[in-house]
């Protein structure tokens, strides 16, 4: 199990210090490594608490940003079908560079789009963080496996694995 934070907001700045006090409500879910990412003007961020268990290497670390550098993930679950979904992009060109279903769910995302989901099988609760658009899509398995919570307020969108991180920040 791992934990999940992020939040978008679109008349504000995320103060990063009640962000990160947020993310550590959810140590429980991942003792492993802590990462966390803001954009550059402080309205976008990613907060991720790990449980190893693919990759026990930092290369499996989150955020996880993508090769071509325009994409990041967080990722709490697991994508059974990953071995294979890491073929198949291995023979379009992809490049890894860990051995995570994290980075294979990024590269799926990057060439199918949100049509990904209807490639995976797994149960899964993630968020990607679309540089190029300045746009999240997320999104957690139709069983629900993988919590992923989330509030609207005012324009703004706050996601977590749990509901008291996002009440910590709204």
């Amino acid at each position: 199990m791992c934990g999940i934070i992020g939040a978008s907001y679109s008349k504000d700045f995320i103060n990063t210090e009640v962000f990160k006090s947020a993310l550590g409500m959810l140590s429980h879910r991942g003792p492993d490594s802590t990462g966390v990412w803001f954009n550059d003007s402080q309205t976008d961020a990613l907060g991720f608490k790990r449980l190893s268990i693919i990759d026990l290497t930092k290369n499996g670390d989150q955020p996880l940003k993508s090769v071509c550098g325009n994409y990041k993930i967080i990722f709490n679950g697991e994508i059974y079908n990953f071995k294979k979904l890491r073929k198949i992009l291995l023979d379009k060109g992809y490049i890894f560079n860990s051995t995570s279903d994290s980075e294979v769910l990024l590269n799926s995302y990057i060439e199918w789009g949100v049509k990904c989901l209807n490639k995976i099988d797994g149960m899964f609760a993630f968020a990607i963080y679309d540089f190029i658009n300045k746009s999240i899509f997320a999104a957690r398995d139709l069983a629900g496996q993988k919590p992923l919570y989330y509030a609207l307020n005012d324009g703004s969108l706050i996601f977590a694995s749990e509901i008291k991180a996002i009440t910590y920040i709204n």
